[in-house]
């Protein structure tokens, strides 16, 4: 018996996550901001299911090699990557925004206009327009 599938109103959030992703590699030039090797893969600093507000955030994120990313998780690898990313802004905002509806709350968006508004930037970042410089 085949399950009937279940039309989704709104943003998917794997389209968001695929933004995402490319964005943080785009704006790192696709290299690993540890070792400055071939990057592949986006890591979220602070875990995408456990903070709504940074779930999409670029800052949330890095460019890794495979190699960097499986000692990501490390004590050594966080510390290395924390060096890398503003550790003050991650911090304050997985602190006060751990929730979906207080980080909405915060920002007076529902959802989907959030989420309309975060797929926008990460665009921008994909299209070239948002200039990043960590050289």
């Amino acid at each position: 018996m085949q399950r009937a599938k279940i039309k989704r109103k709104g943003l998917a959030p794997s389209t968001l996550d695929r933004a995402w992703s490319l964005a943080v590699k785009t704006r790192d030039k696709f290299r690993c901001r540890v070792c400055l090797g071939e990057g592949t893969d986006a890591h979220h600093v602070c875990h995408r299911g456990q903070n709504y507000g940074l779930r999409w955030d670029i800052e949330n994120g890095v460019c890794l090699c495979r190699k960097c990313h499986d000692r990501a998780d490390t004590l050594n690898g966080r510390k290395e990557i924390m060096k890398l990313v503003d550790s003050d802004y991650l911090e304050h905002n997985e602190a006060e925004f751990r929730l979906k509806h207080s980080f909405l709350n915060k920002i007076k968006l529902d959802e989907e206009a959030f989420k309309k508004l975060r797929l926008k930037e990460l665009k921008e970042v994909i299209n070239g327009n948002t200039f990043w410089n960590y050289d």
